[in-house]
């Protein structure tokens, strides 16, 4: 059989897509729906990370600008997965120089991207899916932003 060239390409995308969609499944069961707590639990991550820019936001005035945007993000994500700003319990040991205290940023974003990811994967909800695999992608992103303050 003959094959041209779009045929050729059209092939291999779909071998492609494939095997995107396989790598994308799982062979365990569908994890079962949200429960009334998951919002609560799925918001802790960026509470942590509010409390931590603004205390280093405080700790380091130079910072201030730079952070704002990224701890902004944070409280639409909050927004978002139905949780409320509510920090006052929330203990924040900030680094003890500005570099140390981006480099702690770093830290708790790839926490947050890796928890919101883990979330992802396990939801059976086609919508928390989406929203998590964004919040995911954005705490992702921060690092590289935040790696060029130092």
């Amino acid at each position: 059989m003959d094959l041209n060239r779009r045929q050729v390409l059209g092939l291999g995308l779909t071998v492609t897509a494939g095997g995107f969609l396989a790598a994308c499944s799982s062979p365990d069961p569908p994890a079962a729906a949200p429960t009334e707590q998951t919002p609560n639990l799925l918001a802790t991550p960026d509470l942590e990370l509010i409390a931590l820019y603004m205390a280093v936001r405080s700790a380091y005035p130079a910072l201030d600008a730079s952070l704002q945007a990224i701890e902004e993000q944070h409280r639409a994500h909050l927004a978002a997965l139905g949780g409320e700003v509510s920090i006052e319990d929330i203990d924040v040991t900030v680094a003890t120089t500005s570099a140390a205290a981006v480099e702690q940023c770093m830290l708790a974003e790839r926490r947050a991207a890796d928890i919101h990811q883990a979330a992802c994967l396990r939801s059976a909800d086609s919508v928390e899916v989406r929203l998590l695999a964004l919040i995911s992608a954005s705490e992702a992103s921060h690092v590289p932003a935040l790696e060029r303050l130092l």
